[in-house]
């Protein structure tokens, strides 16, 4: 689905300015040969495959969403259920370009948000955004603190008792693995409207 919906975005991008519409006939042979391709194993569902939902399914405005229902059997019975409902869905941006620029009235310019965090940011060099990740020793731990003062705290994801480990200046863990996801950004361009729940950044979207 992730893959149909990246597809079906550079449709999008590609059919500006055309009078052709993104429709869902070509999400679905797009879906099915990925489908086949990874080969998915489709056959354990209750009908042995798996359609695009045409009612939930929609490529109006900016995005592209699609959703797929299906019933996989259970080898015997559980508290009287026979089949198991699974709904799946993703959601993506149309690739239609940014240049930038935000419009002409600039009360809906694009701003940048994580899927984490609680506010959204201006600037993409926002120090919020930018890790700056650095290696320490253990025994300088004691002594450090990030941006807001405070002491860096074991993370529980990757935290170890033994070797070097790496801080940020603005992150509350220090960790002991550079793969580690506490250690990972995903920032995603929206616009300001489709901002919901999200405060202003005090340092680059304060007032």
């Amino acid at each position: 689905m992730q893959y149909t919906g990246r597809k079906m975005a550079v449709c999008a991008y590609e059919k500006q300015g055309d009078e052709m519409l993104l429709d869902l006939a070509s999400a679905e042979i797009i879906f099915k040969q990925a489908l086949k391709d990874a080969d998915c194993p489709v056959q354990y569902t209750s009908c042995g495959s798996v359609y695009l939902d045409g009612v939930q399914s929609s490529f109006l405005g900016n995005y592209i969403e699609l959703y797929v229902n299906y019933d996989v059997p259970l080898p015997i019975g559980f508290f009287g259920n026979r089949e198991v409902s699974i709904a799946q869905s993703v959601k993506t941006r149309k690739w239609t370009g940014y240049n930038g620029e935000t419009d002409v009235s600039g009360n809906d310019r694009f701003v940048y948000v994580t899927p984490t965090g609680r506010v959204y940011h201006n600037s993409m060099d926002c120090a919020y955004l930018d890790l700056s990740i650095q290696s320490v020793s253990r025994r300088e731990l004691t002594a450090l603190r990030n941006a807001s003062g405070e002491r860096y705290r074991q993370c529980e994801l990757c935290g170890k008792e033994e070797g070097a480990v790496y801080i940020t200046d603005y992150g509350s863990c220090y960790h002991s693995s550079l793969s580690c996801s506490g250690l990972k950004r995903t920032v995603y361009l929206i616009r300001l409207s489709e901002v919901h729940g999200y405060g202003a950044c005090s340092k680059c979207a304060g007032d």
